[in-house]
């Protein structure tokens, strides 16, 4: 067990932080779905929301962040932009370069085929181009996104620079394994984290060549080279 004063979750984006969030939401709360989903809601319309006597946060700018004036919080703003306060215990979860961009995606091609009025498709809408194809949507995702993990942590896409930047996070998670080994290891030290190992938002599989995929390696290399060095926290 540790001694912390807040919890901040470094969020790269498709990497089960969704999940995450409303599980810890829930041990501050219930686990019960409509009332989990309700204060995720309005975390993410205001920004802030007392629960029990506990600021949650969301989707925060630097100053937010570093000010630590929240328990919980979470943020896709890149790592080294900011700095932590003392006593805040870090997450992050990483993920197989190739299965984050393809659930990259398939969630916003499902949007777009079930006409989903999401924020996100402002901007992720616009990759899907003219024919919607996962090859002309990570062609037209800017860097910064199709290295989403590596740029987290480097603003040059610099490895050594992201694995130094790593280093400092206290908790750090595989997607791939989280439900089976990653949420016990975080619960046993954070007891207080009390949730159900579930993942808890899935989207629908889309149709991706093999000539697709093989393209979008090559694209993430760099990305691979750097989950072979991170050090996970089990």
């Amino acid at each position: 067990m540790i001694e912390y004063k807040r919890i901040y979750h470094s969020h790269i984006r498709k990497c089960a932080g969704t999940s995450f969030n409303k599980l810890i939401i829930g041990s501050y709360s219930t686990q019960e779905d409509s009332v989990r989903d309700e204060y995720y809601s309005l975390i993410c319309k205001n920004q802030f929301q007392n629960i029990n006597g506990k600021i949650f946060a969301g989707f925060s700018s630097p100053q937010v962040i570093s000010s630590g004036n929240y328990f919980y919080c979470w943020s896709h703003t890149p790592f080294w932009s900011f700095k932590l306060q003392p006593d805040t215990f870090c997450i992050t979860n990483f993920r197989d370069p190739l299965e984050r961009l393809l659930s990259h995606y398939s969630m916003i091609k499902q949007y777009y085929d079930e006409k989903v009025n999401h924020p996100g498709m402002r901007i992720d809408g616009k990759w899907l181009g003219e024919s919607k194809t996962f090859m002309e949507f990570i062609g037209n995702m800017p860097k910064s996104e199709k290295l989403a993990q590596l740029y987290h942590y480097s603003k040059n896409y610099s490895i050594d620079e992201a694995i130094e930047n790593i280093s400092k996070v206290d908790f750090i998670g595989r997607v791939e394994t989280l439900t089976e080994r990653g949420y016990d290891a975080l619960k046993k030290i954070i007891p207080q984290l009390n949730f159900p190992n579930e993942h808890l938002r899935k989207s629908k599989k889309q149709n991706i060549s093999q000539v697709e995929i093989d393209y979008a390696k090559e694209l993430l290399e760099e990305e691979y080279k750097l989950i072979k060095r991170v050090e996970f926290s089990y």
